[in-house]
């Protein structure tokens, strides 16, 4: 990631609908969710676009730190190309 990083509501309409909400993330559509009840990761995931962007939630609870959460086979693939740069 790089460059300038806005929020979609005020940059890319279609993407703030389709549930984006950071721009400028790319390789990555970021939507963005800080609520304390239950929330069905995969609805939200599966909300998002499907495009050449890897999806991902950032998720926080008050007194419970915050989460990232992918699919799987999206995260698979990043560890093979992180390897591949041997990067890890």
């Amino acid at each position: 990631m790089g460059g300038e990083v806005e929020r979609s509501s005020y940059v890319n309409k279609k993407l703030d609908d389709a549930g984006v909400d950071l721009v400028g993330t790319d390789p990555f559509n970021i939507q963005c969710k800080a609520v304390e009840r239950s929330m069905d990761l995969h609805t939200v995931l599966a909300d998002m676009p499907e495009d050449q962007n890897y999806n991902v939630v950032f998720h926080k609870r008050n007194n419970q730190g915050q989460i990232v959460a992918m699919r799987l086979d999206d995260f698979m693939e990043l560890i093979v190309k992180l390897r591949q740069a041997k990067i890890l």
